[in-house]
């Protein structure tokens, strides 16, 4: 081989230190073990036969090459093809887990294809996924997506997106509309459906029963207090959406907020029902159903009760115990 200097036997041990490495061998072992230590030292003498060779250009790469083609067949076997329609489908041992990953993609997959229709749908939608999060998305996203026109324009699908369907002047397309979607659920919703999984991992009974049926196992994430919260919820912010009869109605609301939200709204407007009380455009703000009140009021939704009520759902989902009881009077059922 041109190029690369010859080197003798003796030169080569001497350059790798093989000839130290033949005398530790020797060394290190009495002579009760001196066929093991001539073995070794055999081993040693072959590996610097083999450099050697290899430097001479004698050895055969086709043959390297084909050797360790026929070691990876063995190590790294194919997989089998898995059949997706085979009736022995995997049983989850810990099927809260199960049950909250399918209601997370379910979720997941009707934002990104379908959007919502109208802002009111909006906000129904982003309560739920809270509880389908546990509460991980951040607080403050609920007000962006449901008031940023930009947000908007690509969320939105019904015929009623008005000025919300165009982008920089310009008319947003279903793609890119679909696109904008994709990169939501990309940058927010999974990453807080993957922080939720890991949240309820440590907390998930395993279940070795083979009699066990998650699809009956209502409740979300097997947690019948997450329904009956969001229950609760869902009712508290459509009255609010739907306005009332009278001042007093909305006092009595104000306080049952807290039975709502675990007291969280105060951390995110300490003096909310003072707020109200004396917003410029009171009392109409809270009694009225013309539409720029709705309006108004989907806006104070959006700003303060949905971050409040996530809030709510992080702590519930931290203490919420799972029950494998599928005729519990707590667990309807709800769609969450």
């Amino acid at each position: 081989m041109s190029g690369i200097p010859q080197m003798g036997r003796d030169d080569l041990a001497e350059d790798s230190d093989a000839a130290d490495l033949v005398d530790q061998a020797l060394a290190s072992h009495d002579g009760g073990s001196e066929t093991l230590a001539a073995d070794a030292a055999e081993g040693v003498t072959e590996t610097v036969r083999q450099i050697q060779a290899f430097v001479e250009g004698d050895v055969d790469v086709e043959q390297v090459e084909t050797a360790s083609d026929e070691v990876a067949e063995t190590v790294l076997p194919e997989f089998e093809p898995v059949d997706s329609d085979a009736d022995d489908e995997l049983q989850p041992t810990r099927p809260a887990l199960a049950n909250l990953n399918e209601q997370q993609l379910e979720a997941l997959r009707e934002f990104r294809d379908e959007g919502v229709e109208h802002r009111p749908e909006l906000l129904r939608w982003l309560l739920r996924l809270q509880f389908r999060t546990l509460g991980r998305l951040p607080d403050y996203w609920y007000h962006h997506v449901a008031t940023d026109p930009t947000a908007l324009a690509c969320v939105l699908t019904g015929e009623n997106r008005g000025a919300y369907g165009e982008k920089d002047g310009t008319d947003v397309t279903p793609q890119e509309a679909w696109a904008a979607r994709r990169r939501l659920v990309a940058k927010y919703l999974r990453p807080a459906c993957r922080d939720a999984f890991r949240t309820l991992r440590p907390k998930a009974t395993e279940y070795l029963d083979d009699d066990k049926n998650p699809d009956k196992m209502a409740a979300l994430a097997m947690r019948p207090a997450l329904d009956e919260h969001y229950q609760r919820t869902e009712r508290a912010l459509a009255q609010f959406h739907r306005g009332f009869e009278n001042e007093d109605d909305l006092d009595e609301w104000l306080h049952h907020l807290d039975l709502a939200t675990f007291g969280a709204i105060k951390a995110v407007e300490s003096e909310f029902d003072y707020v109200l009380l004396t917003d410029e455009s009171a009392p109409d703000l809270y009694l009225s159903d013309a539409e720029r009140y709705v309006e108004a009021r989907e806006r104070i939704m959006a700003r303060f009760l949905l971050p409040a009520t996530n809030v709510a759902v992080r702590e519930l989902a931290e203490r919420a115990g799972e029950s494998d009881d599928e005729t519990s009077d707590h667990s309807g059922g709800v769609d969450v």
